[in-house]
């Protein structure tokens, strides 16, 4: 499957799969990086009642709930590739 938020094609196989809840599935790529990805739903996004996390430490948790898309690894052959193109 093609992860939201650059995270890349990731095989649907239980090495890559994290975590699941009945509205999101959380997927790991090749390099580490965390995404969330939501579940399809017939009637509209499904209620919930969990507060997200404080800024920077965005959880499993908050992926698996929806208060959170992604979590980047530090320090990765992509990173810098990125940062070198961009100049940041």
């Amino acid at each position: 499957m093609d992860a939201p938020g650059g995270g890349g094609k990731i095989p649907v196989l239980p090495n890559y799969v994290v975590s699941m809840s009945p509205t999101h599935t959380v997927l790991r790529n090749f390099e580490g990086m965390l995404v969330s990805y939501p579940e399809p739903v017939p009637h509209g996004p499904v209620p919930h009642t969990v507060s997200p996390a404080p800024a920077g430490s965005t959880t499993v948790w908050d992926l698996a709930s929806g208060n959170g898309t992604a979590i980047l690894p530090q320090h990765t052959a992509r990173e810098t590739r990125r940062k070198a193109w961009w100049g940041a």
